[in-house]
């Protein structure tokens, strides 16, 4: 049978730069394809009453779409400070950030996270775990350079990041759903336990 085109590429803002994931994500992608063999498999299922789930389907809005083709998106590059860095497993951290600027990140949002080592920054795509109005959570697996030197980094570090992607998890529930079984695993268990918090 025929397939669909893929959707056009729509970017988010203005450019002050762009994200393209690039050799890095690829080693990224073939560590987390790995995982299953490190053990560090993690389901979580949580069960909940939903009192103000959203639209049914999910809204895609412009501003949080992220495609493959038309290039990479782009972003505004926003300052932030490294507050905590928490190895919460195996080669896994749990990285807080405070930003200079106000935030709107949902559990599920997807931003471009860089962090500056020898004068180059090295930066790659995050899912946000939590966030409040100044601060944000991310999940990192620690494999390949860049994830090493986000490991490594000390409290008080200089960062950047930017976009805003994807739909949060909770604009993905049924507005008629009375109970939500999620499933994850490794690092996507960050966004799970954010989004059941912002559910509950």
């Amino acid at each position: 049978s025929s397939s669909r085109p893929p959707p056009q590429a729509k970017r988010t803002t203005s450019s002050a730069d762009s994200f393209s994931p690039g050799p890095e994500a690829a080693q990224r992608a073939s560590c987390d394809q790995s995982g299953t063999q490190m053990t560090l498999f993690i389901a979580a299922a949580c069960t909940f009453s939903v009192a103000h789930a959203l639209r049914t389907p999910p809204r895609v809005r412009s501003s949080s779409a992220l495609f493959a083709s038309g290039g990479p998106p782009q972003y505004d590059k926003i300052d932030a400070t490294l507050v905590a860095n928490e190895r919460v497993g195996r080669a896994t951290n749990l990285l807080r950030l405070e930003s200079d600027a106000p935030l709107d990140y949902r559990a599920g949002h997807v931003l471009a996270l860089e962090v500056e080592e020898d004068g180059e920054w090295l930066r790659g795509p995050y899912t946000v775990s939590r966030a409040t109005k100044t601060t944000f959570d991310v999940v990192i697996r620690v494999c390949g350079r860049k994830s090493e030197v986000m490991a490594a980094a000390p409290v008080g570090s200089r960062w950047r990041f930017g976009g805003k992607f994807h739909v949060p998890i909770l604009e993905g529930v049924a507005e008629r759903a009375s109970n939500v079984v999620c499933l994850a695993t490794g690092t996507g268990l960050g966004p799970v336990l954010g989004f059941a918090e912002e559910a509950l």
